[in-house]
């Protein structure tokens, strides 16, 4: 069990260290890094543990996590408060020694097995969120929602869905940002 943490020095990537889970017993199922701090979603009981407060243990909240600056993201796709797996996010702040819980996303529209945050990314205070069930376009077609962040809370700058939707495209499944880009997957 654990996870690989890669540098670079250039164009070439190394794994050079493997990370491992407090005593073997939990597996990483979601994994952030921002300068050197590494953020792990975890299946079992770890050394410091953040649970959403709206979020129960089916939620899988934890699923994706994304920190950027002093913001933490935590999906929970399986979150059933607006619908069974409807999803939300999460949204934490460092100040400084603790992470605090700020706020929370849900989809706009939000529908049965739409999985709001199975996938989350983000960067200078804007933040996209991977729903790969939306159905919009078509059957689980999937979108992503972008919002910005501020300490009022989420505002939803736009929708976006996939170039060629097709049922069980499932876009949004994965998501990456860096600076003026975003990317989404579409495994299907």
């Amino acid at each position: 069990m654990g996870c690989w943490l890669s540098l670079t020095d250039g164009p070439v990537w190394e794994g050079v260290m493997r990370l491992r889970a407090l005593i073997n017993v939990m597996a990483f199922s979601s994994v952030a890094l921002q300068g050197s701090t590494v953020l792990s979603a975890t299946s079992e009981t770890e050394a410091a543990k953040l649970q959403p407060p709206f979020a129960v243990a089916s939620d899988t909240a934890g699923t994706s996590v994304a920190i950027d600056g002093d913001l933490m993201v935590v999906g929970v796709p399986h979150n059933d408060m607006l619908g069974v797996d409807a999803g939300a996010v999460a949204i934490y702040q460092w100040n400084g020694y603790d992470w605090n819980y700020q706020g929370m996303a849900v989809s706009p529209s939000p529908v049965d097995n739409e999985y709001f945050g199975a996938a989350v990314a983000i960067n200078d205070n804007v933040v996209a969120i991977g729903a790969p069930g939306n159905s919009d376009l078509a059957s689980n077609a999937g979108a992503v929602y972008v919002y910005a962040w501020d300490e009022l809370g989420f505002e939803l700058n736009t929708t976006l869905y996939d170039g060629a939707p097709g049922a069980d495209h499932s876009f949004g499944s994965s998501l990456s940002m860096s600076d003026a880009y975003l990317v989404a997957g579409a495994p299907y």
